[in-house]
Formats: structure tokens, C-alpha cells, sequence
């Protein structure tokens, strides 16, 4: 291969890379709700980069179901979709982004990473969330009437989690037990504002029969 069309052929993947960076939308219910396949997905997320892999199901290791991720080999925009039945023509179950920075974004700008102060800024006010050591996994809960509240429609509802911490030391550890249990707690909690969580996981939870992803907590108060 020449030298000439080799730079060709570099320019173009660039091209494609630069093209679908610019095509990510934004991770809501109304990117996901019209999806009836694996192909309407890959044009609405602009992806190409398709897997079938297995992924936990709620926000504690254990069973685990069949899911469509895209962009696998990206780390940064890698997204999991978990079909209703296992079968894409009946529409998405729920979609999730989790652990690791991300691309995605809300429309409010609230992503993995995003901290429990930054949460209360965009919100404009403390909200409430549910403890540590639970399996809500430190769902918020309610937003308090704030900025960030779900509209209350039939398309889906998203749930973050903002549960991820650096490695505690003694004091942190006291600190994370003053905020753990099976209750919820505001934002403005001294120990919470000092622990200062990072949103470590949003879903996308769409109607499923009367049925809800396990883990997770009754519907948000909006």
C-alpha cells in the first residue's frame, strides 16, 4: 500500500471517529423509546461497534442477563441495552451507563462521574437519595421539586445512583456509617456532603408490565 493512500484511509477513519463523536445523543428517554431494533439503535446512538454480552441485573452482582452493548471497545461511550423478553422488537427494557467516565450525558449535563454537590448545584436544591450498604444502591429517591425531577410520563424513568467512593479511610468509614441503612437521607446531610458521592450508574427504566429492575427503589417522587 502506497504511502499516499495509506494517509487516505487514516483521514477517513478519522473521519468516521470525529463523525459519530458528534452524532452521541443525549442518554434520555426519548433517544431509546422508539428503538424496535438492534439497527434503529445503531443510527440513533450513531454506532457501528456492537456486542452481545451479559450484565448484572440491578445494582448488586448476581443474576445476569443477555444485553445489546454498543460501542464495547470504547470505554467512554460503551452503553448497555437489556431488550423487554430478550427480543429488541418489543422496545428496550432499560439502558444503562455504569462505572467508568463517560461521553453520555444527560440533558441536565449529569453523567458517571457527576458528584453529590454538583447534583444539588444543577437541582438547585438538597434532594434525597437512599443510604449506603442497601440494594437501591444510593438511589436518589426524590429530587424535592428540584430542577433535576423525572417528568412523570409513560416513555421511562431515570435512576441515578450515586454511590461511587474512593477508598475510605477511619474517618470516612464513620462518616459513610452515619449515611448507611435502609432509609433515605438528604443531600445536605453533613456526613453526605462531606463523603461527597459521585454518580456511578444512570438507568433508563422502561415500562415493563407491573414488574421493576431489582435493586432499585419505588417509583421517585418527582
Amino acid at each position: 500500500m502506497s504511502t499516499c493512500v495509506a494517509l487516505i484511509l487514516f483521514a477517513l477513519a478519522l473521519g468516521i471517529h470525529a463523525s459519530e463523536q458528534a452524532r452521541l445523543p443525549v442518554f434520555g428517554c426519548e433517544t431509546f423509546a422508539t428503538a424496535r431494533s438492534i439497527a434503529s439503535l445503531q443510527s440513533a446512538v450513531g454506532s457501528h461497534d456492537v456486542t452481545v454480552d451479559s450484565v448484572p441485573l440491578g445494582a448488586t452482582e448476581g443474576d445476569m442477563l443477555p444485553a445489546t452493548v454498543f460501542f464495547p471497545s470504547v470505554p467512554s461511550r460503551r452503553i448497555e441495552v437489556v431488550w423487554r423478553g430478550g427480543e429488541p422488537e418489543r422496545g428496550p427494557r432499560y439502558v444503562r451507563l455504569r462505572g467508568q467516565p463517560t461521553d453520555w450525558r444527560t440533558k441536565d449535563g449529569v453523567s458517571i462521574g457527576t458528584s453529590l454537590r454538583q447534583l444539588e448545584r444543577l437541582n438547585g436544591r438538597p434532594f434525597h437519595l437512599a443510604g449506603f450498604g442497601t440494594d437501591a444502591g444510593v438511589t436518589v429517591t426524590s429530587w424535592d421539586g428540584g430542577r433535576l425531577r423525572s417528568n412523570a410520563d409513560a416513555q421511562c424513568r431515570l435512576l441515578v445512583r450515586v454511590d461511587s467512593l474512593p477508598r475510605l479511610t477511619r474517618k470516612q468509614r464513620a462518616l459513610y456509617e452515619q449515611v448507611s441503612g435502609d432509609r433515605t437521607f438528604s443531600s445536605a446531610h453533613p456526613a453526605m456532603h462531606a463523603l461527597n458521592p459521585r454518580v456511578g450508574e444512570l438507568l433508563l427504566e422502561f415500562p415493563m408490565e407491573r414488574s421493576r429492575v431489582p435493586g432499585t427503589p419505588p417509583a421517585q417522587e418527582r
